[in-house]
């Protein structure tokens, strides 16, 4: 039995292993040829922000040497909150 479909079945193993080789190459022929180092400044990097439902525990005008002042106190979560996960201005 010596047909076109056995001789094609016959050598599917290794026309399949040639084209995933083929692959292989051109896919180690496009990437870069050197790994990020430790000083290189990264161009992005991930902030993960907790938002708190409340900011402001209590706030009030007090005076105190000879002035008046604005004394806000804040909550446990907004005290966990980093400068970076705010909008302040600085």
């Amino acid at each position: 039995m010596n047909t076109l479909l056995s001789r094609t079945l016959g050598n599917a193993p290794r026309i399949l292993f040639h084209s995933l080789m083929g692959v292989g190459l051109m896919l180690s022929i496009n990437s870069p040829l050197y790994a990020q180092t430790a000083k290189d400044a990264p161009d992005s990097y991930i902030l993960t922000v907790e938002r708190c439902v409340k900011y402001v525990e209590s706030a009030q005008w007090v005076y105190r040497d000879y002035r008046w002042s604005f004394s806000i106190t804040p909550t446990t979560c907004a005290r966990r909150t980093l400068p970076e996960g705010t909008q302040a201005v600085g």
